[in-house]
């Protein structure tokens, strides 16, 4: 590639990853989350003890719930909350 190129590579591909993002949260938006599952994202410190034990109680409380629980690092937490593919976030 020639030296302009290479200076315009990072830019083009924080656009395909702005654009990946779009087409993720217009596809969430579009199918949504059935009322009867909750997904919910953590960091990996909390997701050994302290989130196991609040799955359960909740799971006891609204057996019906399917619960779905990721383990994931801070900023794609943040990341997929905004995209709306889950429902709520620990960090």
């Amino acid at each position: 590639p020639t030296n302009e190129a290479l200076a315009l590579f990072p830019h083009i591909e924080k656009l395909f990853e702005q654009l990946d993002e779009v087409q993720r949260l217009a596809d969430n938006l579009r199918h949504g989350q059935a009322a009867d599952r909750l997904t919910v994202l953590t960091v990996f410190a909390l997701s050994r003890e302290v989130l196991p034990r609040a799955v359960a109680g909740f799971g006891r409380r609204h057996p019906q719930v399917q619960v779905h629980v990721q383990a994931l690092h801070t900023p794609q937490v943040v990341s997929a909350l905004l995209l709306q593919e889950a429902d709520v976030g620990f960090v």
